[in-house]
């Protein structure tokens, strides 16, 4: 249900957005509790890897004991572009109607509840206004755009039912998204390599051939930040971590916000549980760079039927649907949502 335009001036300028500290110190405590609808920016504020221009922003403000009934928190980096600048969360993903429901009917309570969810959203994204933009000649960081990474199809049909979604400038998916749990299917269970394989972590000489193989905007200097594993082919004199070694027939990476990211595998290595076995692996080992909790995520497109198949053979449950959309700054602080 969209809202009347006259719902949305004074929401704009009503509503106020605060600044907690990239640690996340006064925001995860809050939306753990919540895991794992809050997965991936609970993931992304566990991330070891802030720059200057990293910032969290929420509708309440820092050391708030209690979640008000409705909120909106992101964390930020517009420093990363071309890759995922932004990961919002509203408080409008947790409740229980049906996600078929394009359409769901709203009580007097849920309109109040999608207007204020509303409010808080605009408010960040105008907040983003005024932090401060790198310093690049790259001409995608400019910040009259950001790209918002994993956005809940419920957040994204609040920019949607407004101004006939003019915020949104460019919008990817639907993704489903799986969620993991080791603690339930713990890697453990998947046979041994053969023989004549290794697992290792990638390295930067392993990167461009990483790169050539997606066309997902992706950069070095990120994949070196992330865990990854590869597997490789191996004999009695080879090393893994030498320079010299065969390069990786099958590779995955956890990305910054904890999802599975550039799983790969040769074509003519395909069909012998490699892409399978290296995810199991890096599920036992890269997990823990985030949390204890065991959880992991992944964004399949809807039509990749093997991504599916193999997220439900490590008994990944299908939760919701993702988008990535880039939003226009300008649309709201020019004043075409009101």
């Amino acid at each position: 249900m969209a809202l009347e335009d006259t719902d949305l001036k004074p929401y704009v300028m009503a509503s106020t957005t605060y600044l907690h500290e990239p640690s996340g110190i006064t925001i995860l405590p809050l939306l753990t509790p919540h895991l794992p609808t809050t997965l991936p920016l609970v993931r992304r504020i566990q991330f070891h890897h802030r720059s200057p221009y990293s910032h969290i922003l929420a509708s309440f403000p820092p050391f708030t004991s209690t979640l008000p009934p409705c909120y909106v928190v992101a964390f930020c980096d517009l420093s990363r572009a071309p890759e995922t600048e932004m990961w919002i969360f509203c408080s409008l993903e947790l409740s229980t109607y049906s996600l078929s429901d394009v359409s769901p009917p709203q009580s007097s309570d849920r309109q109040q509840e999608t207007k204020e969810c509303t409010r808080h959203l605009l408010s960040l994204l105008e907040k983003l206004r005024t932090l401060d933009v790198p310093p690049t000649t790259d001409s995608s960081i400019d910040g009259s755009t950001v790209l918002v990474g994993s956005l809940h199809e419920r957040t994204l049909r609040l920019l949607q039912d407004h101004a006939n979604g003019k915020v949104i400038k460019t919008n990817h998916g639907p993704y489903a998204k799986y969620i993991f749990s080791t603690q339930t299917h713990p890697p453990s269970s998947q046979p041994p390599l053969p023989s004549n394989l290794v697992f290792a972590p990638l390295r930067p000489e392993h990167f461009p051939l990483v790169l050539s193989r997606t066309s997902i905007p992706r950069k070095a200097r990120t994949l070196l930040l992330c865990p990854s594993m590869g597997i490789f082919p191996t004999s009695p004199t080879s090393d893994p971590d030498s320079t010299t070694s065969p390069p990786p027939i099958a590779w995955v990476f956890l990305s910054p916000d904890g999802s599975i990211a550039s799983l790969h595998c040769e074509e003519t290595h395909r069909g012998r549980g490699l892409a399978r076995a290296v995810t199991c692996k890096l599920f036992e080992t890269g997990i823990s760079s985030f949390a204890s909790d065991g959880l992991a995520h992944a964004d399949v497109d809807m039509e990749n039927l093997a991504s599916q198949g193999l997220c439900k053979s490590l008994g990944a449950k299908e939760a919701w649907e993702v988008y990535w959309t880039r939003i226009d700054l300008g649309a709201i602080s020019q004043g075409e949502m009101s």
